[in-house]
């Protein structure tokens, strides 16, 4: 039984057809890329496994459980979590209250004050930010957002965290913290994850395989360097080379 299988599933919007027969398994406890050109439909199959959008046809399969037309709160309490491309904290709440909204989401919470606030303190340390702990999300910089989305995915317990775009605009120095950190959540915690970027250098240091989207449609799967120099890769990218 695979860890997360997605089963010949589409999604089509209007006469565009964002998500065409996608099939792919991914095992516990990896680290798996999911790259392809711009438009190629990546946001649009993690909404599909997390459940903000349904499935026009095809399956979901979650720790052997059919997920397909759950919601996303049901995703959620299963064991899947999400970041966005675009962050989206909570800009009036501080980073401890936009972490507890992670906690009260998930099954099991008891709400005792004590445990909760450690819980907290725990993940934004783990994250790089309990000396933000206080601080309103509205005043803090691009990763330190990033990180906050990351610690409020983590406090919903996951057992796999899908990431968009983690990387996308931050420095050198941010991108290799980041990657530290990409690899913790799965040494440390555990956790699986799926992870869409276009920092194809960093991407490569970390992920164990790759998955290919292009038109909607998964072109290739396997070794990460196998696939980045498959010639349908290259062409989906670069376009087809002149003879």
């Amino acid at each position: 039984m695979a860890f997360l299988e997605v089963q010949d599933v589409v999604k089509r919007f209007g006469g565009l057809v964002a998500v065409a027969g996608v099939r792919f398994e991914i095992e516990e406890g990896r680290i798996v890329g999911l790259i392809g050109p711009n438009g190629a439909g990546k946001t649009t199959l993690f909404n599909l496994i997390a459940g903000t959008f349904p499935c026009d046809e095809g399956t979901i399969r979650f720790c052997g459980e059919d997920i397909t037309a759950s919601k996303p709160y049901h995703v959620c309490r299963k064991g899947i979590a999400r970041t966005f491309q675009i962050t989206r904290p909570f800009n009036d709440m501080t980073c401890y209250e936009n972490v507890v909204v992670g906690l009260i989401g998930r099954d099991g919470f008891t709400g005792d004050t004590a445990a909760r606030r450690h819980q907290v303190e725990e993940l934004l340390e783990f994250v790089g930010l309990k000396d933000f702990m206080h601080t309103e999300a509205r005043h803090l910089n691009l990763i330190h957002k990033k990180l906050l989305e990351i610690a409020r995915a983590l406090a919903t317990r996951p057992k796999l965290v899908l990431l968009d775009e983690v990387l996308g605009g931050l420095n050198t120095g941010e991108i290799l913290r980041a990657l530290d950190l990409i690899r913790a959540i799965r040494d440390r915690f555990g956790v699986t994850i799926l992870w869409i970027e276009h920092v194809m250098g960093a991407l490569m240091q970390v992920v164990e395989k790759l998955l290919v989207l292009d038109r909607g449609r998964l072109l290739c799967e396997g070794d990460p360097a196998a696939v980045v120099n498959d010639p349908r890769v290259i062409e989906a990218y670069l376009g087809e080379a002149d003879d």
